[in-house]
């Protein structure tokens, strides 16, 4: 995701970094840059949101009963609180 919102040069820095097995730590720093500006981060928690929300509504016509459905969203709570952007609605 992030690497297809760099352009050519700086997806060529980033696939030198990754082929590398030791970072300086200005590298470390440039490729967190590159993820800043490619706004990876920002869609990722997008999607999270939407899968959340996905889950919810096929959740809403399962064939579970109340009891199983419960549960489910025990679960799917407890993952949605392990995750970084929380997947708030």
């Amino acid at each position: 995701m992030a690497y297809d919102r760099l352009s050519e040069l700086d997806r060529s820095f980033l696939q030198l970094c990754l082929t590398t097995t030791t970072l300086s730590d200005s590298s470390i720093l440039k490729i967190k840059e590159l993820i800043d500006k490619s706004h990876a981060v920002d869609a990722l928690r997008e999607r999270i949101r939407q899968l959340f929300a996905r889950a919810e509504e096929a959740l809403k016509v399962s064939s579970l009963t109340l009891g199983q459905q419960e549960g489910v969203r025990e679960a799917i709570d407890m993952i949605r609180q392990q995750t970084p952007s929380g997947g708030a609605p």
